[in-house]
């Protein structure tokens, strides 16, 4: 009964939906020190703010006021830049509107902190050109809605609420219009439009638009003594905001811990061979598609460590890529602007008899290097060694979590492979029917317990085992069915890592019996402000907009 109940478990974690990915932070041991993360190193904090947190680590645990998060006020410049800027504090991963300093064109100096400590929204902020006809709505948020009309030589704004008129003016092109309102008690612009130009015609006027700006009229409070999950406000000012944790956080093995509002910590699961941990949180819709790498400022060297798209294991601190830029005047030159390299470590099987194979993470993806010599799959293998022929399997299923099968069942794996598995009536042998496609590919009949392997050649290799499925325990009574405690399959679409062979703008520099490295000769790449360019396989690289050069890697995510 344990066992169905286990089962049943595992189908609805396998099958549940993922709503979102992990943003997550650098990873730190958790030893004894002071660890931080900002938005430089965290995807998950926004890189518009100063949001900082910081772990002062003893013993395993964070002692009261041990974690602190730290955000000041930002000033941010308008999209449409002739405004100038407003203010804005990152909250939480979320910038949060606080006003106008003096340098706003479009309003009078407004301080949302200034007396209550208020959060405001900015819900457009566009520098984008509309062309509209006269009396043509140009919606904007809450409700609100603008028309331009000819009036005695001049443009007429009218501003609506729903139906309701709210507001009219008359300007001369190229003009600002403002609307202001009350915002936490304060009178400030709620709306800005740049009317840049129009044109008269017959039977219709035509206005183009280059700039909105929007506030909401909503806000809310901030203030001491608010919590957000185990953290508390401990002091809010003009200059920003301050929490730290009221009570003891442990670091021990095994914990996922909200620590803020979306945010976790979590550690290496309570069997790993290290102490590991990290800061994540969950992605949204308005986030980035994008597992983001910490940003770099010159030349810079990203590790599983500082990018999650690099493949980790965490618990056994396996993942071994690395990405290293060198930059000349804005760009990666060809051949060594951009230096890849990989190196094979040992990885024992999930089904720990199996003995262990050597692992290789390529381009985000755990591979097959080679078999262990201390492995079963090896012995049972032609070609054990997939390096050596310049090749890599990629790891489709590596478990050791037990689960029943029924008798004749079907038990589905990768690459439309099925596995059905008939106990004899001894109940002591298994007859294994392997199918693709729904073809009838292999048979064989074991004796119990026992594992069945499947191998073939494939393109470039002698045979080598694909599938390794253990059977340990059949049971005939009341009905027949098995208990299976160990899968491993490896594609049959083996990677073609030869010399020369090209991987988006990179291509492989050299194989040995354990490394690949890439570079990017004959393709020299320009770092130019907000312009996506590939590096290799699924991974790219984007220079921040902004007065100094900043760039990071990414790997985008499918919604």
């Amino acid at each position: 009964m344990r066992r169905i109940i286990l089962l049943i478990l595992l189908s609805i974690a396998l099958l549940a939906p993922s709503t979102a990915w992990e943003m997550r932070g650098n990873i730190y041991p958790a030893d004894d020190g002071i660890i931080q993360w900002n938005a430089d190193n965290f995807a998950g904090l926004d890189p518009r703010g100063s949001e900082a947190i910081e772990f002062n680590i003893s013993g395993q645990q964070l002692g009261p006021g041990a974690a602190k998060y730290q955000s000041g006020i930002q000033v941010i410049p308008f999209r449409h830049n002739a405004w100038g800027s407003y203010s804005a504090l990152s909250f939480l991963g979320r910038q949060y509107f606080t006003g106008y300093p003096e340098s706003s064109q479009i309003s009078k100096p407004v301080n949302l902190f200034a007396q209550e400590y208020r959060f405001g929204t900015v819900i457009m902020d566009s520098d984008d050109s509309y062309t509209l006809e006269g009396q043509q709505p140009l919606s904007l948020k809450e409700g609100y809605s603008l028309m331009l009309s000819d009036t005695e030589g001049e443009v007429k704004v009218s501003l609506y609420k729903g139906s309701k008129l709210v507001d009219s003016q008359v300007l001369q092109p190229p003009a600002d219009y403002i609307y202001e309102g009350s915002i936490a008690n304060q009178n400030a612009t709620l709306i800005a439009v740049a009317v840049k130009a129009n044109v008269k015609l017959e039977p219709e006027s035509y206005y183009t638009i280059k700039g909105i700006f929007q506030v909401s009229e909503e806000t809310e409070p901030i203030e001491p003594g608010m919590k957000y999950g185990r953290m508390q406000i401990a002091s809010v000012s003009e200059n920003g905001i301050e929490m730290i944790n009221s009570d003891v956080i442990s670091l021990s093995k095994g914990q996922d811990i909200e620590l803020m509002d979306g945010f976790r910590i979590k550690t290496s699961s309570i069997n790993a061979s290290y102490d590991r941990l990290y800061i994540c949180r969950n992605a949204t819709e308005s986030d980035l598609p994008e597992i983001r790498s910490e940003i770099a400022t010159g030349d810079f060297s990203w590790t599983p460590q500082n990018f999650a798209g690099f493949f980790y294991d965490v618990d056994e601190d396996l993942g071994a890529e690395s990405l290293t830029t060198t930059l000349y005047d804005n760009k990666l030159e060809e051949p060594n602007g951009v230096a890849y390299s990989t190196t094979a470590q040992q990885k024992e099987f999930e089904f720990k008899d199996w003995g262990h194979y050597n692992t290789l993470a390529f381009l985000g993806e755990g591979c097959v290097a080679s078999y262990g010599e201390d492995s079963l799959l090896s012995r049972s293998s032609v070609e054990s060694n997939l390096l050596s022929s310049e090749k890599l399997g990629r790891v489709l299923m590596d478990r050791g979590e037990p689960r029943i099968i029924e008798n004749g069942a079907n038990l589905t794996l990768e690459e439309e492979l099925e596995a059905r598995i008939y106990v004899d009536q001894s109940c002591s042998k298994a007859l294994i029917e392997l199918y693709g496609g729904g073809e009838l590919i292999d048979r064989d009949y074991i004796d119990l317990p026992n594992t069945y392997i499947y191998k073939k050649g494939l393109a470039g290799t002698d045979e080598i085992a694909l599938l390794a499925i253990h059977i340990a325990d059949p049971k005939c009574a009341p009905k027949k069915s098995c208990l299976i405690d160990g899968i491993f399959q490896m594609s049959e679409e083996l990677v073609d890592v030869s010399v020369d062979h090209p991987f988006g703008n990179m291509r492989i520099a050299s194989v040995s019996s354990d490394t690949i490295t890439m570079d990017n000769k004959d393709k020299t790449i320009f770092l130019s402000k907000n312009v996506d360019t590939v590096l290799a396989g699924n991974y790219h690289i984007k220079a921040i907009d902004g007065d100094s050069l900043r760039y990071y890697v990414f790997k985008p995510i499918s919604t």
